[in-house]
């Protein structure tokens, strides 16, 4: 249950670029993840889909279909969120801001130094130290003394920011142990093995990307 908490969590904090490459990675069982995210009630049946309601969901519903069934998933996990801890960010932050926030909270109970980071979100120390400024100031983040480098900086969750992702952890522990009660497990092995998949290939476009290729 674990990697699932992971990707959920994921989901509603990083943000998504690659809408043609999602729409041509989903392929593997289709009409499995589709029962499953209705059964989840994350999606709400359009016109077009009650028509084909109870028919072969693979054979009709067209790439456009599945990834705008993705991103609706999606968006519903971070509204849920939302109307939880309505103030999570104060609503003051950018998307670079909440991502470097989000590489922080992964690594927890690790601190990271701005290399670091940088070298997650391939971004430069000097645009990291910037967004980090924010975040320090926004209370969320604070700067230590690196324990083996006296020298250096490490970037850490403050007292304020640890008890806020100790409340979205528990949020998306409690939200995936409801979704999966009635699944059977055989439906949510294969539904985390294709958001692995999918979590992998856009990770590795990603650095594609970056690199030029």
């Amino acid at each position: 249950m674990n990697h699932l908490i992971y990707i959920l969590y994921c989901l509603n904090f990083k943000v998504f670029y690659f809408k043609k490459e999602i729409v041509q990675l989903i392929r593997f069982n289709k009409k499995n993840i589709l029962i499953i995210l209705q059964k989840f009630k994350f999606i709400s049946l359009s016109n077009r889909e009650q028509q084909i309601k109870g028919m072969d969901m693979e054979n009709n519903l067209s790439k456009e279909d599945h990834w705008k069934l993705l991103f609706r998933t999606t968006d519903l996990i971070r509204d849920l969120h939302s109307q939880q801890y309505p103030n999570f960010f104060c609503g003051n932050l950018t998307i670079s801001q909440i991502k470097v926030a989000a590489t922080v909270c992964v690594h927890y109970p690790h601190s990271l130094m701005l290399k670091e980071i940088a070298e997650e979100l391939h971004l430069t120390p000097g645009a990291i130290s910037q967004l980090v400024e924010a975040l320090v100031n926004a209370d969320f983040l604070v700067r230590t003394r690196n324990e083996q480098d006296r020298r250096a900086i490490s970037i850490e969750l403050s007292k304020t920011g640890l008890r806020l992702y100790k409340q979205s952890n528990d949020f998306f522990i409690k939200l995936a142990n409801k979704l999966f009660t009635e699944i059977p497990q055989e439906k949510e092995a294969v539904f985390v093995e294709v958001l692995q998949m999918l979590h992998k290939q856009l990770v590795e476009m990603n650095h594609k990307k970056i690199e030029g290729k």
